[in-house]
């Protein structure tokens, strides 16, 4: 947890849209919805709207946090991002596990080593 703060210091209260980190969680996000395009219909509102739901909650908590009137309060919000970022992680890998992804897509081992650059970035390792 210390790491956070470190990360948070060094970050000040800024807008949002400046944080390398909410900007990489977005683009996550859009590859997520590209990516559960060609999930079954009839999973549109299973698996296809978990996915999408927890992805969009990591960059969404960063936003919030960023507004917090403290340091503190923005660090709290990370944690749940992250907490996200491992629902996806996990997702991912049982769409592989259920055969949702055809040849030629991109695979969930590519996506999940997208969100494991943004698990860095939250956690401030990188």
């Amino acid at each position: 947890y210390c790491l956070l703060e470190v990360k948070v210091e060094s970050l000040g209260m800024q807008d949002f849209k400046e944080l390398t980190v909410w900007k990489k969680a977005r683009e996550n996000v859009l590859l997520i919805y590209a990516f559960t395009k060609g999930f079954p219909k009839e999973k549109q509102f299973g698996l296809t709207n978990q996915l999408r739901q927890a992805a969009s909650s990591i960059p969404t908590n960063i936003a919030e946090g960023a507004g917090k009137s403290t340091q503190k309060d923005f660090a709290n919000f990370l944690p749940t991002s992250l907490g996200s970022a491992q629902e996806v992680e996990y997702l991912l890998l049982l769409s592989y596990g259920l055969k949702y992804v055809s040849k030629g897509r991109l695979q969930p081992y590519q996506l999940i080593q997208q969100w494991n650059k943004s698990h860095a970035y939250i956690l401030g390792k990188e």
